[in-house]
């Protein structure tokens, strides 16, 4: 960690000294990266005792690791890498997305829908729809979950459009789930697109269009990985929304 968010960290336990201390030091990082406390407190016109007190109540165990942290600040090590900058960014963001987005349209009829489905186009996708599926049965709604390689031709019989329907694809371009999607929408299904972009043909063909954004680590060693915590983050809005939603209309 910095030694400036060390100070942000535990700015409420700091006085005027400590910061004097700081003021200084930011002034002079490398020259402080060698100076002894005796030196430094005759620098900031302090006592020894007082600089020594600053390195506590920043959580540190003394001036010698006050001087490591400094070094460290001197060459530029970070302890927290750009991915993780972007991963912690983009679920901060999407959660301004939802917080913005009106939910009510889908959530009057997922309310007053006979029965709702949840279809998936691949393993990630099956997890969204299994965790849709376990926490809506806590909330009296039960959703069947279909999968694309199971026999959808029942399905396309089954369902109505007194009935509701959550369509998860990563891209939205899934070919079985966009002529699922196209049969369904001639019979009225009302249906919610949950997909990684913006502009895909599922979203186009869906009632409506909720946008799970997915951030990307890569690594030199050609690993890659997709973070799908926004999906879990959809689906506790969804949840809390509902509930609201219920509870404003005395159910």
């Amino acid at each position: 960690m910095y030694l400036d968010e060390l100070m942000n960290k535990n700015s409420n336990y700091l006085n005027d000294n400590d910061y004097h201390i700081w003021d200084y030091v930011g002034k002079h990082k490398k020259e402080c990266e060698t100076i002894s406390i005796n030196d430094l407190a005759l620098k900031c016109n302090v006592s020894r005792t007082t600089i020594l007190r600053f390195t506590k109540r920043l959580g540190l165990q003394g001036f010698s690791q006050f001087k490591a942290y400094l070094q460290l600040d001197n060459q530029g090590v970070k302890t927290k890498s750009d991915n993780l900058d972007t991963f912690y960014s983009c679920y901060k963001d999407y959660m301004g997305y939802l917080m913005e987005k009106d939910f009510a349209p889908l959530l009057e009829r997922l309310n007053s829908s006979v029965e709702i489905y949840a279809c998936s186009t691949g393993s990630i996708q099956s997890s969204v729809t299994s965790e849709l599926k376990r926490t809506f049965v806590g909330l009296g709604k039960f959703i069947y979950q279909i999968k694309l390689f199971e026999e959808i031709s029942v399905y396309e019989q089954v369902i109505t459009s007194d009935d509701f329907i959550f369509m998860v694809s990563y891209s939205g371009e899934n070919e079985k789930i966009i002529e699922f999607a196209k049969k369904l929408k001639t019979k009225g299904v009302y249906m919610v697109a949950i997909t990684c972009s913006k502009n895909n043909q599922l979203n186009q063909i869906c009632d409506e269009a909720l946008i799970v954004e997915v951030p990307v680590a890569t690594y030199a060693n050609g690993i890659r990985h997709d973070g799908m915590v926004n999906s879990f983050i959809l689906i506790d809005f969804l949840t809390i929304k509902y509930l609201d939603h219920i509870q404003k209309r005395g159910q």
